[in-house]
């Protein structure tokens, strides 16, 4: 498995969805901005310890370094972590999260980020758990993923761009990811489904009529799904 992340899988092979993951920079921005705008919300602005499972080339992490957080990362790929040690300070590790979080003690982190990885998975429910478990009561699970039930993929069919990426084993919707977070213990908190890269770029080209981009943005039929999930006090 480790073999289908070296660096023809971030640089637009057949396998992926990625032309160049370098490119994805403005989109991790905005996952990043959306995290600040839930944490003012939630008067949660302080400094703190995160955790970006699949972290890739590290981007996410770099935003949080320039806000002083302590910041870690796990990625499958060896190549990919090579490139993250380029972008950020963060502890990193090349690993298999489904074998466990096992370097890590219980309610370690505040922040657990884990952005387009769960379809990867062949337990999510086990991650889960483990992540559950190094969350500190009150902290965060930030988690995005291709929505099954979006509009893009009810249109494009098997040209679905989630389908074109091999390592893909599982599709959620809004509901079924929502009942396996909750499942691993957590209380969501927040579900939508916006348009994300690659969607983006689709929605732009191909989504013309005004009635049909409000429906799109306003239903559960965004590209999507951005789910927020707190550990709580065990009753």
């Amino acid at each position: 498995m480790y073999s289908n992340f070296g660096e023809e899988y971030f640089k637009g092979a057949k396998i992926s969805s990625y032309k160049d993951y370098e490119s994805t920079y403005p989109q991790l921005r905005v996952y990043f901005l959306m995290i600040l705008d839930f944490l003012k919300k939630r008067r949660k602005l302080k400094q703190g310890r995160i955790l970006d499972v699949g972290c890739a080339y590290g981007i996410l992490l770099k935003f949080f370094d320039d806000i002083d957080w302590e910041t870690y990362g796990v990625d499958i790929s060896e190549y990919a972590i090579s490139i993250a040690k380029k972008y950020t300070r963060a502890r990193l590790y090349v690993h298999n999260i489904e074998e466990g979080l096992y370097m890590f003690q219980d309610k370690f982190f505040d922040i657990i980020t884990m952005f387009d990885v769960i379809e990867h998975l062949r337990n999510p429910g086990h991650v889960l758990e483990e992540l559950h478990r190094v969350l500190k009561t009150g902290g965060l699970l930030f988690i995005i993923t291709p929505n099954a039930n979006g509009m893009f993929r009810l249109i494009m069919g098997k040209k679905w761009p989630a389908l074109k990426d091999k390592t893909h084993r599982i599709f959620f919707t809004p509901f079924t990811l929502k009942f396996t977070v909750e499942r691993a213990g957590f209380k969501v908190l927040e579900v939508r489904t916006p348009q994300f890269y690659p969607f983006t770029n689709i929605f732009k080209k191909y989504v013309h009529s005004g009635l049909l981009r409000a429906i799109i943005r306003n239903t559960p039929l965004g590209s999507s799904i951005w789910l927020v999930a707190v550990k709580q006090e065990l009753a």
